[in-house]
């Protein structure tokens, strides 16, 4: 007997479902693929397109009451990223960093942009508290830091601050600290007249220095500061000194408010501090 041959099998086909989810999922890469060139395409439009291009910068600052000098330099960090593309992906990190490397800038809050051609920034500036006497004068905020400046008279213009005479150390550069501790003593004591009233009474011009742990004459105040109607302040030893029978400071602010209150300062020709209460002698 002859054998019946064997039909060969045909190939299983793919379900009728997968054959239509395998389309769908061609037909979506070839629609995002077009996407993705024709929105690239886009952004290159757009970024070439004078209205997307940086045309202004707003400031905030604070304290807002700055010199126009200091006013002046931001201004000068903020031009240098002018018609520049607002899509540029490294335009904040790189006025971020330009404003970082002003002595003026303590810290920047923030940078942000506002389309279509603005953006904003928000900067915690360094504010002096006194201008260091060493040949010219050299500003110093309450950190102790040296701000930048060099100035051959005093006072000058936009700076209200007093003069710190007699210290003996080396001049640091722009936004490192004073290493001389007979400014670290004066600027102590600065603190702790900052935004008291009493601050504005007295009109401080001066605060020396020269005597700063008795180098001159032991008996003496250590730190002397002169008001603006010529009275001398004698403070005695530096804040938080722990000699015996030293007032805080604390003690000596509250004494010298009192007496402007009650008083009339410019008549002293000294108020000595170092006691209590404190000795005062006519002119």
């Amino acid at each position: 007997m002859r054998r019946k041959r064997r039909r060969p099998k045909k190939p299983k086909e793919f379900p009728r479902r997968w054959k239509i989810s395998i389309v769908i999922a061609a037909c979506g890469v070839v629609c995002l693929g077009g996407l993705a060139y024709g929105g690239h395409g886009l952004r290159k439009w757009v970024s070439s397109q004078e209205a997307f291009r940086v045309n202004s910068v707003l400031l905030e600052y604070s304290p807002e009451s700055i010199p126009a000098a200091v006013t002046a330099e931001l201004k000068e960090v903020s031009s240098r990223q002018g018609g520049t593309s607002m899509f540029d992906p490294s335009l904040l990190v790189t006025m971020k960093r330009g404003y970082e490397e002003s002595g003026w800038v303590k810290e920047v809050t923030w940078v942000r942009k506002s389309f279509p051609d603005t953006v904003e920034c928000r900067l915690q500036l360094r504010e002096p508290c006194g201008a260091v006497l060493s040949k010219s004068y050299y500003l110093t905020d309450f950190d102790g830091i040296r701000l930048p400046g060099e100035y051959r008279e005093w006072p000058c213009e936009g700076f209200d601050v007093p003069m710190i005479t007699g210290t003996r150390g080396v001049i640091p550069s722009v936004g490192t600290k004073w290493n001389d501790d007979s400014v670290k003593a004066a600027v102590e004591v600065l603190k702790e007249f900052a935004g008291l009233e009493v601050a504005k009474a007295l009109k401080i011009k001066s605060i020396d220095v020269s005597n700063l742990g008795g180098k001159v004459n032991r008996s003496a105040s250590e730190i002397v500061l002169r008001t603006g109607d010529g009275t001398e302040i004698w403070w005695g030893r530096r804040p938080g000194s722990t000699r015996m029978g030293e007032r805080s400071s604390s003690a000596k602010v509250g004494e010298l408010n009192e007496i402007v209150q009650e008083d009339s300062i410019e008549k002293y020709r000294y108020i000595d501090l170092r006691f209590e209460p404190a000795v005062k002698m006519l002119r």
